[in-house]
């Protein structure tokens, strides 16, 4: 009661961080077909990283392949891209902290039960579109591109949000056996296929920049 009517109490500002920096990381391969795995490397150790607000960012196309008289049309499921990898894991200095086995059915299950509308609405970017009549974004040209926050794959990242420092890390991905759980026939008994193609996998990871002594001995310098 009485921190209420502290009304001339000083106030206290937290500057420890300057700011959070993405850098953009690659794979060792640009080969992202079907059970192919792929490796993204950060070796940067000294580098205070805060994986728990990384993403991936996927570029790729989805094409129907007609097949026939009556083949139907082919759209993206909900959650497809999550479908586009077998598993995905995570990996410190080599040791394995998670791993998400069949991401699709996983985040699907996970999601339905624990998001409320306004939660699922900031994960279209994702292809998390639960609603009704609602399919992921694509454009006219049949290109899409998603962004799919890491704490949407692991448990760690939604738990564990502080930096991770003085490590390599190393984010693994395995490409499913097939895309066919990714789009679907609207025709029901429809012949035609789709086609998904990747054309870039990145992993955009934040650095922390923090204020150091130095920092903070110019700052009294230049104030006296």
């Amino acid at each position: 009661m009485a921190e209420k009517l502290s009304l001339f109490e000083g106030v206290s500002v937290d500057e420890a961080i300057i700011k959070e920096q993405y850098h953009i990381y690659y794979p060792r391969t640009n080969n992202f077909n079907l059970n192919d795995e792929i490796r993204i490397n950060i070796n940067h150790m000294d580098a205070y990283l805060l994986p728990s607000k990384s993403h991936l960012y996927i570029e790729g196309e989805f094409k129907q392949v007609t097949s026939g008289a009556g083949g139907g049309d082919c759209q993206l499921t909900n959650n497809a891209y999550a479908f586009l990898f077998e598993q995905i894991r995570y990996e410190l200095n080599g040791v394995e902290i998670d791993r998400c086995i069949k991401p699709g059915i996983t985040t699907t299950m996970k999601s339905y039960i624990s998001l409320n509308d306004n939660e699922s609405r900031s994960l279209e970017m994702a292809g998390w579109c639960p609603f009704a009549d609602e399919q992921p974004t694509i454009s006219n040209t049949k290109k899409f591109n998603v962004c799919i926050p890491l704490k949407f794959l692991f448990g760690f990242a939604e738990d564990y949000n502080k930096i991770i420092m003085n490590v390599s890390h190393e984010l693994i991905l395995v490409r499913s056996k097939t895309d066919d759980n990714c789009y679907k026939n609207n025709a029901g008994t429809g012949t035609n296929k789709g086609k998904i193609t990747i054309d870039k996998i990145e992993w955009h990871v934040p650095h922390v920049l923090y204020k150091t002594w130095n920092n903070y001995h110019n700052e009294i310098v230049h104030l006296a």
